[in-house]
């Protein structure tokens, strides 16, 4: 019962994240030598923070590397 509750709940904050972002803006943005995206939602005077590291070297921003190409 309780991985039933936790997996609708996850789900439900992954759709509203999603929307957050999808409605947003996302900004290239440089911090020291690393290149990042800001990503910021509408109409929201001041959001939560997350700090997503997605990988080092060559992985991108969607955790695809050289071998493995997961798109997430």
């Amino acid at each position: 019962m309780r991985v039933h509750a936790l997996i609708g709940a996850l789900a439900i904050v992954n759709l509203f994240g999603t929307t957050m972002i999808a409605c947003g803006e996302e900004t290239a943005i440089r911090v020291g030598n690393i290149d990042a995206v800001l990503a910021t939602p509408a109409n929201v005077e001041r959001p939560v923070v997350a700090l997503l590291i997605a990988g080092s070297g060559t992985t991108d921003h969607d955790g695809n590397g050289p071998q493995v190409k997961p798109a997430s």
